[in-house]
């Protein structure tokens, strides 16, 4: 594997994967987490928690692999829409809804997780969450982070999946099918539809507006939805769940100012924990490189100190000129994970400002001998400039 480039991008804009729809991260209270999700584990045999960390890293392997749709089989979509439309409308209904989605959703959770999977991806841990035994993955690429959390439960002699939280916003794919369900139901009154999304009233233009922008944010055509949203009036703009839509679709778009002044607006207006990871983009553009760093350690307060998320925070620490705090973020972080290769790559720049020359060049001899990485004639570029210099460069010019 050959490093062709520096390893950090100079900018450090942080696009939040938003691999489970924000479209419910406004609405749906925030779950405590425990301390130390890993306490539970103890109450479970461990040949169960053996077997099911094999089940866990094999969907990795297998959603890395040429054919990652061999990943699905693991997803047990029926239990997620049974647990989804529980209780909304009646048994015949909820049988059409089902039938309905079973194909979409599929296509939908292959989609995220090829997506997300596009990046870098690690297998972290299994945790215990309100008694509900999770295999927990990291996913890393040039549109964000994302923690996530999937729930297992047994079949058989094996396990399966049976529902995807993204610790990232604070909501699940259960979650979200069952707020567009509710809303697919409340459709057909749109005074409930009204009183759901918190508006006064609602024409029944507007709910077909409303539903349809929904459906094009799922299929990804912001476009669309972008004009489905501007035909909404003021008062449903305003609500909670047509704002979380509206940021999806500046997140997808290249206007970076009004991204971020829609961030700040709805963070103003809707301060939920849940949002502060949304919010550091705003910051970051706005060089604003201390308030991002709280919003990171925020966040980390309710997922978990996590390497890659440390190495975010070091590079905005970087950039606000604090190389000493950018270098404890990197010794934290490779403290966490000193088996990972992306974890040292990523230190390099914080090493390289910090004009850290013995531990730049073990770090690089490092990647070279156990990652498959080739440094010589690759050292290129703005922050590589010092180094070039140095004496000890000179292996790799």
């Amino acid at each position: 594997m050959n490093i062709a480039k520096a390893p950090l991008a100079p900018r450090a804009s942080l696009r939040v994967l938003l691999a489970v729809a924000a479209s419910v991260a406004l609405l749906s209270p925030a779950v405590a987490q425990s301390n130390d999700p890993t306490a539970g584990l103890s109450k479970w045999p461990k040949e169960d928690l053996a077997a099911a960390e094999a089940f866990a890293r094999r969907f990795l392997d297998d959603l890395a692999s040429d054919e990652p749709e061999r990943a699905m089989a693991a997803l047990d979509t029926s239990a997620m829409l049974d647990k989804a439309f529980d209780g909304i409308g009646t048994a015949q209904t909820r049988k059409a809804m089902k039938d309905g989605a079973k194909a979409s959703l599929g296509k939908s959770l292959l989609g995220t997780f090829t997506t997300a999977g596009l990046g870098t991806r690690r297998y972290k841990r299994l945790v215990v969450v309100d008694g509900t035994l999770r295999a927990r993955f990291r996913f890393f690429g040039e549109q964000g982070i994302v923690i996530l959390d999937l729930d297992l439960a047994r079949r058989g002699d094996g396990f399966v999946f049976q529902d995807v939280h993204n610790l990232t916003l604070g909501v699940s794919s259960v979650q979200e099918m069952r707020a567009m369900a509710s809303l697919m139901y409340a459709k057909l009154s749109p005074g409930l539809l009204a009183r759901m999304l918190g508006a006064e009233s609602l024409s029944t233009e507007d709910s077909d507006n409303m539903v349809a922008m929904m459906q094009s944010v799922q299929g990804a055509d912001f476009a669309k939805a972008k004009q489905l949203h501007d035909k909404l009036p003021k008062a449903l703009r305003e609500t909670s769940i047509v704002t979380a839509l509206h940021l999806q679709m500046l997140a997808a778009g290249s206007d970076e100012n009004a991204y971020a002044t829609a961030l700040e607006a709805a963070a103003a207006k809707f301060p939920a924990p849940k949002f502060r990871m949304t919010l550091v983009d705003a910051h970051i553009l706005r060089k604003r490189w201390s308030a991002a760093v709280r919003c990171l350690d925020e966040a980390m307060q309710g997922i978990e100190r996590d390497a890659m998320l440390l190495m975010i925070r070091a590079n905005v620490q970087m950039q606000g000129g604090d190389i000493a705090a950018a270098r404890k973020s990197t010794a934290e972080a490779l403290a966490l994970e000193p088996d990972s290769d992306e974890i040292l790559v990523r230190s390099l720049d914080v090493l390289l400002a910090a004009k850290d020359w013995p531990a730049v060049v073990k770090t690089i001899e490092t990647l070279e001998k156990s990652g498959g990485y080739d440094f010589k004639g690759h050292i290129d570029g703005e922050p590589w400039a010092e180094f070039r210099k140095q004496p000890a460069a000179k292996p790799w010019l």
